[in-house]
């Protein structure tokens, strides 16, 4: 029997709280050397605390300890940037990702998860194997999409900056509209059980990949492998690479969030449950397009969304409702729910990744008639 969706958000929210334990667990605010019994020396008298060195060598170092006490000892006696600095930090890393996993795994395994273990025969099966072809090829076909988008706005150049307002929308906007392909297509057109608690599975496991990543990312910025990640990610966002090193990148984190919830506290296969694909995958990105392309009249109060973002954001929401909704909601209806959620996208101070798919959820919950 395959379980709903609280079990799930459940496993999702204990991964993450025992992230969050790994993140301070590592990285103690007051450490002092013991060596033979003895305090040494203490780390804030070392280095200053805000030092460059202090916060991206040896925090690291002290947190590493743990694993190699002997190594950080002769690394403070010597004071040398030498093969103890490199062991330690690859060891430290190596030992966080194995614990990030295994904190996955525990949540999985644990019965107290609520997993029941034929949850994951979703994953085997025919209908299963078809989904995970189709996600290739859409994965394949946006990366294709936004190479090509890339050479034709000529962004040879490093920096993002060199593109317009509108370039920059739309190579963001394009993986709004891969998720929502990616998501829509399977729930919608299987008319499978099995293929929406595969979705939903797939986009949680999704979502804590971007936590650990982004983790990993945050707090060992010169290491190969975040220096790729964050060369990668900043390309889609307006900063510089310094700034975007030690700052978190939380944009793709927020989305895959928004798609997320209303899968895991929604009826399997209902329109609720495609709130956030609605509203992410179309509605904010048909407004983002509409506000560079057409958005000569801001709207008041707005922190810069013009009239033009707003109504293409309506008339999206709108269409997709009506298409996707197989006469839930008349006309009407569909209007008011595309309307109210266009204004709070309009007016409101919070991310929209979260508070758009949340406001539809909410206000179509209220329009659908039990039954």
């Amino acid at each position: 029997m395959l379980v709903t969706g609280p079990p799930i958000l459940t496993f999702i929210f204990r991964s993450a709280y025992d992230l969050f334990l790994l993140d301070t667990s590592f990285a103690p605010e007051n450490f002092s050397l013991l060596h033979d019994g003895n305090i040494k020396e203490k780390i804030p008298e070392l280095l200053p605390s805000e030092s460059f060195e202090y916060k991206f060598t040896m925090k690291p170092l002290i947190s590493g300890h743990f694993w190699d006490k002997k190594a950080l000892v002769s690394y403070l006696d010597d004071k040398e940037f030498n093969s103890n600095i490199q062991c330690l930090q690859i060891n430290f890393r190596v030992s966080t990702l194995l614990l990030i996993l295994a904190a996955i795994l525990w949540n999985i395994l644990n019965p107290r998860s609520g997993l029941p273990s034929d949850y994951f025969l979703a994953f085997f099966t025919y209908h299963a194997m078809l989904v995970y072809m189709y996600w290739m090829l859409v994965l394949l076909g946006a990366f294709y999409l936004i190479e090509a988008l890339k050479s034709r706005f000529n962004s040879h150049q490093v920096e993002f900056k060199c593109y317009s307002k509108l370039q920059l929308n739309i190579l963001r906007k394009a993986f709004h509209f891969a998720i929502f392909c990616i998501i829509i297509v399977p729930i919608r057109f299987c008319n499978d059980i099995s293929v929406f608690y595969l979705v939903q599975a797939c986009s949680s496991v999704v979502l804590l990949s971007f936590v650990a990543v982004e983790f990993i990312r945050i707090h060992y910025p010169f290491s190969m492998v975040s220096t790729c990640i964050t060369g990668y990610m900043i390309r889609f966002t307006g900063h510089s690479h310094k700034k975007n090193r030690v700052k978190p990148i939380t944009d793709h984190i927020y989305l895959m969030a928004g798609v997320t919830l209303p899968l895991l506290i929604s009826a399997p296969n209902s329109l609720e449950s495609l709130s956030g694909c609605i509203t992410l995958g179309l509605g904010d990105s048909a407004a983002a397009l509409g506000g560079c392309t057409y958005g000569i009249y801001r709207i008041p109060g707005s922190n810069g969304k013009t009239v033009g973002g707003a109504l293409c954001c309506i008339v999206a929401l709108f269409l997709s409702s009506m298409l996707l909704s197989y006469s839930q909601i008349s006309f009407w209806e569909s209007l008011v729910l595309s309307t109210i959620t266009s204004v709070v996208e309009v007016y409101s101070p919070i991310n929209d990744n979260i508070v758009l798919p949340l406001t539809y959820w909410v206000v179509l919950k209220k329009l659908i008639k039990p039954g």
